[in-house]
């Protein structure tokens, strides 16, 4: 199970910041497919990148099968992403390959460095 409770993240943005996940609260079962949508900048690929360890939260927490990772570290969020088991694997795919410049194939975007 993966739970995001209470997820706050900004970004400065010109005098301020700019807060774009507002204390998001949701839960993923184990082998669930879900899609996760919404207009350019509502926050959803921030939202997967917080999921996927490439984004750090400002406050909350985000729990997985009941850890939080509140204190991992990278190495810890490279294990996640290296599990040999997919339904433990923290990744994420992408619709549109541009974005990652350092994914020249469509294929290669499905790796958790992506």
């Amino acid at each position: 199970m993966l739970t995001l409770k209470d997820i706050r993240k900004s970004y400065p943005s010109g005098d301020g910041m700019l807060e774009v996940l507002k204390g998001i609260n949701i839960s993923f079962r184990k082998n669930e497919f879900t899609s996760i949508l919404g207009t350019s900048g509502s926050g959803e690929t921030t939202l997967l990148n917080i999921i996927g360890g490439l984004d750090h939260y400002d406050s909350g927490d985000l729990v997985i099968d009941g850890v939080s990772t509140k204190n991992y570290r990278e190495k810890d969020w490279d294990a996640c992403r290296s599990d040999p088991d997919p339904a433990q694997r923290c990744s994420q795919r992408h619709r549109r390959f541009h974005s990652f410049p350092h994914c020249r194939k469509e294929g290669s975007c499905g790796s958790p460095a992506c």
